[in-house]
C-alpha cells in the first residue's frame, strides 16, 4: 500500500524564500538524513492514501513548538500502516533508503504558525 510517513524534527530548516534548486534540495535531504540517523527526527504520523486526515490536525499541531514535518511517500503493508509505532525502525529505515537510493523533490511546502512543512515526491 502506498502511505503517507510524516517526521517531526524539532528544529525548523528554514528553506522559505529559499532557491530551490538541485544543490540546496541534496543539502536540505543530507539534514534531513542526519536527523533520522542520530534518532532527532521521529516518526510522528503514519497514514494509507485511503485514509488521509484532514488538515485539521496539523493546523492544531501549529500552536504547539516549532518543529519542521518531513512527509515521503513509502510503500508499507496494511499492518506497518496501522501499527506504525511498532515498526518505527524499519519505516525510518525504509525512509532512509528512499532518501539515499531514489529522486526525491520538494513537491509541498508550507508554513503553519511556527512550523514548516515539506512534502517530498520520489522516483521509484
Amino acid at each position: 500500500m502506498v502511505a503517507m510517513c510524516q517526521f517531526k524534527m524539532p528544529e525548523k530548516l528554514k528553506i522559505g524564500g529559499k532557491n530551490l534548486d538541485d544543490e540546496t534540495i541534496r543539502g536540505i535531504i543530507e539534514k534531513i538524513v542526519d536527523s533520522l540517523k542520530s534518532g532527532k527526527a521521529e516518526l510522528y504520523k503514519v497514514e494509507s492514501f485511503c485514509d488521509i486526515e484532514s488538515q485539521s490536525e496539523v493546523e492544531n499541531e501549529a500552536k504547539k513548538e516549532p518543529a519542521t514535518f518531513v512527509e515521503i511517500i513509502l510503500i508499507l503493508d496494511e499492518k506497518q500502516i496501522q501499527d506504525y509505532k511498532i515498526y518505527d525502525a524499519l519505516i525510518t529505515d525504509k525512509a532512509l533508503q528512499c532518501f539515499r537510493d531514489d529522486e526525491n523533490y520538494i513537491s509541498r511546502y508550507w508554513i503553519n504558525g511556527n512550523q514548516e512543512h515539506i512534502g517530498f515526491e520520489t522516483e521509484f
